[in-house]
């Protein structure tokens, strides 16, 4: 089952982001498998990152190549996101 996580780091993280995504891509684990969709969006206390996963097996196992990194860069989460899972999709027209 498709599953959703919303990653509300605390303030500053959007800073790190491109880092961490080059650390993710240097180990050679980014996009990981059973990816669908990730979106990072906002600055500052505002930024967020929005995921689609295949499963939560798939999202769980990146998790473990995941915090590392993010422990590396000092992006706390304030809490784990928690899976919901997908009960609809719409993609709209492309510009």
């Amino acid at each position: 089952m498709a599953i959703t996580l919303l990653f509300e780091p605390k303030a500053g993280a959007d800073a790190q982001y491109d880092s961490v995504i080059n650390a993710l891509k240097d180990q050679g684990t980014w996009p990981p498998e059973g990816l669908t969709y990730h979106v990072a969006s906002g600055t500052g206390a505002d930024f967020k990152v929005f995921e689609v996963w295949e499963s939560e097996q798939h999202a769980r196992n990146f998790g473990e190549c995941l915090k590392p990194i993010l422990q590396k860069y000092k992006i706390e989460l304030p809490h784990e996101p928690r899976p919901q899972p997908v009960k609809n999709t719409i993609k709209g027209k492309s510009l």
